[in-house]
């Protein structure tokens, strides 16, 4: 998530976790340990490759899950080559390599993304200029009154909580709450059914 989300609801960050799936794909474009057509000869007396019958689960670094499908393609194309468990292991660090750089790569356009999303909300023609810090108040205490934690969220994971169209929608219902509160008055914190029928016929006419 942005450190500079506009609408965020002043919620906590979720950290992502990689799932590389296709994790054999993200390292494309990495280069790859020639493999010889036989197995390495090993150090052993007996000039023979220690080949195990079943490869030990590979060490990913933190942040980066390889999927039993990806570890299990890894262990059958280390088995047909004669990869020593060392040898797989260096060829599993080629695929998170290529899972991270890929991750990297996608956070910096979200990044990109999302910062451009609050420039355009910071100079839009409705919520933007001199009184955007006071619709962007307005948007959040509407947000906060109406919108649930997964909503929230969704709108940090996404970097939405910068787009424009979010910011006016959550500022406009902000004004309209602001407005009820004026006609039927604060004198009390609990709604009544007519004040929520005013207000439902503002926001769904």
């Amino acid at each position: 998530m942005p450190d500079d989300l506009l609408l965020d609801g002043a919620t906590d960050d979720t950290a992502s976790t990689s799932t590389p799936d296709a994790a054999l794909d993200a390292a494309e474009g990495s280069t790859a340990p020639a493999v010889a057509d036989k197995p390495v000869v090993g150090d052993d007396d007996a000039g023979q490759v220690d080949v195990p019958e079943t490869y030990e689960a590979f060490s990913m670094p933190e942040g980066v899950t390889l999927s039993e499908a990806t570890s299990a393609s890894l262990s059958e194309y280390a088995k047909s080559t004669g990869l020593t468990q060392d040898h797989a292991q260096k060829v599993a660090d080629l695929v998170s390599n290529g899972v991270q750089e890929h991750d990297r790569k996608g956070m910096e356009q979200f990044k990109g993304l999302s910062a451009q999303w609050a420039e355009e909300s910071k100079g839009d023609s409705e919520i933007g200029g001199a009184d955007f810090q006071a619709n962007l108040t307005v948007a959040n205490k509407a947000m906060n009154q109406f919108a649930d934690q997964d909503f929230k969220d969704l709108l940090n994971n996404s970097g939405a909580g910068n787009h424009p169209a979010v910011i006016r929608t959550f500022n406009r219902i902000g004004k309209m709450m602001g407005e009820a509160n004026l006609h039927f008055g604060e004198g009390s914190s609990e709604s009544s059914p007519d004040k929520e029928q005013a207000m439902a016929d503002r926001l769904y006419k």
